[in-house]
């Protein structure tokens, strides 16, 4: 059965409440429901740990590094003097991403250029 998201929990009729409450397992909820279901000791599939790594990519880049599974370069910079250092690690063309929400291409952006790069982080520092 498939009840549908909601906005506000409020907004399920005491039915539809009851339904999720005494199911045994919930599936595919939204992520804004993931972790409150989780917290109510109900199981979900995927897991709640699937809605926690799915936006962030400071924590897929250290899950995927401890596991040792293949992925793309990757790293992190904070601050202007970290910033300054991008080329050191990278050369051009490379991909350039917000560390957290970026997903679906949104906050994604290819960095071809000198001018590409200082365009992105005068937007994003």
């Amino acid at each position: 059965m498939t009840l549908g998201v909601r906005p506000n929990f409020c907004d399920y009729d005491a039915n539809e409440k009851a339904l999720i409450r005494n199911a045994e397992k919930v599936y595919y909820p939204t992520g804004l429901y993931a972790d409150l279901l989780d917290a109510m000791g109900k199981k979900i599939f995927p897991s709640v740990h699937n809605y926690l790594f799915s936006q962030d990519k400071i924590k897929q880049t250290a899950l995927f590094t401890l596991l040792d599974i293949s992925h793309p370069q990757t790293r992190v910079f904070y601050g202007k003097r970290q910033k300054a250092k991008i080329l050191n690690y990278f050369s051009y063309p490379f991909i350039a991403k917000q560390a957290r929400g970026s997903a679906m291409g949104r906050d994604v952006f290819l960095i071809r250029t000198k001018k590409d790069l200082d365009e992105y982080l005068h937007a994003y520092t």
